[in-house]
């Protein structure tokens, strides 16, 4: 199986968002933020690469209006829409050639492709990566720089958690060794505000990655990809295509109106069933109490007749159930396990026992409305 972090994150986020774009192949649409960042890459990478002869302020502007991507594909909501983004490009773009020309470093790579392996139960697997920008920054120390182009800069603490800049340091030693991770940068170089934060890995930190990224692939092995909605939903491509979001878009139509009034209903109506049956209970409880007071066993109202009726609770010795039913073969006719029970047991039992419970369990799928 072939990963990256982007499919590992998807699937950490939404199993159901991995599925459509790892294993349906079905390609998310781009939102005019994704497509604007893509472009800012191209031209950062193209810059770049011109080095030693590094074009000029005004031929990378140029560059950049020259090759501004189409209309269709960032989908502007009208021409406005698409100046601000032409404008903020070049905003972002002069910010980031004042504060980084002339270059203080040596480019080593640009887009630089990485595959790992991994071995999962016995299975290899890949992941495979583009880091932006490798420098050499001298006295055998090195900097990981990728360019982000969203308004959200972390902070330092979730820096250092990072997974992708982890992912893009062991990427790097995977083709020099024998470098080590405290010699190694890790940025992240924010080109909205301007802003770069770096991080550093150690070497046990990176084996802990490693460990993180088998646990995801075995996760996605035995998945079965149900959905997680969450706030990310609103920036989904797939929400459309999405069983969690079906009725949403279905409701467009009369048939979806139609339905949507009909689950109003009924939860209005079970609203209404809880609010009845709690007053009946309270009525009944203060109609028994009246009954057994002044020892009566018959009641009438103008619409009705209450009759007292006598009977017995009866329980039986589980142990002996067992015992006397078990070899006759009955016992399964007569006994039923309750479910929720059973799972507040299963937390209190030895893990031997537990195993035996587990492989006694068997499991069917239900479909109903709750």
């Amino acid at each position: 199986m072939k990963v990256s972090y982007s499919s590992l994150e998807a699937f950490k986020n939404c199993p159901q968002k991995y599925k459509f774009s790892e294993i349906e192949k079905i390609k998310e649409p781009k939102t005019r933020e994704a497509v604007f960042g893509s472009y800012i890459h191209e031209i950062l990478h193209w810059f770049y690469e011109n080095d030693p002869d590094f074009p000029t302020l005004e031929e990378l502007l140029d560059h950049y209006k020259e090759n501004w991507p189409k209309p269709d594909e960032f989908g502007w909501k009208n021409n406005k829409d698409a100046e601000n983004y032409l404008n903020e490009g070049i905003r972002q773009l002069e910010s980031f050639y004042t504060a980084n020309t002339p270059l203080q470093s040596v480019i080593l790579e640009l887009e630089k492709h990485f595959i790992l392996d991994f071995d999962v139960n016995g299975e290899k697997h890949h992941l495979s990566g583009i880091i932006d920008r490798v420098d050499s920054l001298g006295n055998n120390r090195y900097e990981i720089i990728d360019y982000k182009t969203g308004k959200r800069v972390p902070s330092q603490k979730d820096t250092d958690k990072d997974l992708q800049l982890s992912i893009y340091a062991l990427g790097l030693l995977n083709f020099w060794p024998k470098l080590e991770p405290k010699n190694i940068d890790l940025s992240l170089y924010f080109l909205k505000p301007g802003l770069k934060v770096t991080s550093k890995r150690t070497a046990s930190h990176l084996e802990k990655t490693k460990q993180e990224i088998k646990e995801g692939i075995l996760n996605i092995l035995k998945s079965d990809f149900t959905p997680t909605p969450s706030k990310l939903c609103d920036w989904c491509g797939y929400r459309r295509r999405c069983p969690v979001w079906h009725d949403y878009y279905v409701q467009t139509n009369l048939t979806g109106r139609k339905v949507s009034l009909l689950v109003d209903e009924y939860f209005s109506l079970q609203k209404k069933n809880y609010q009845l049956n709690q007053r009946l209970k309270e009525i009944k409880e203060q109609i028994n109490e009246y009954c057994k007071k002044n020892n009566i066993a018959q009641i009438s109202g103008k619409t009705g007749t209450l009759k007292k009726v006598s009977g017995k609770r009866i329980t039986y010795n589980i142990n002996q159930i067992i015992e006397t039913l078990g070899p006759l073969n009955r016992l399964e006719q007569v006994l039923m396990v309750n479910q929720k029970v059973m799972e507040e047991v299963l937390q209190e039992l030895p893990d031997s026992f537990k195993k035996i419970i587990l492989a006694a369990r068997k499991e069917e799928d239900l479909d109903s409305l709750n």
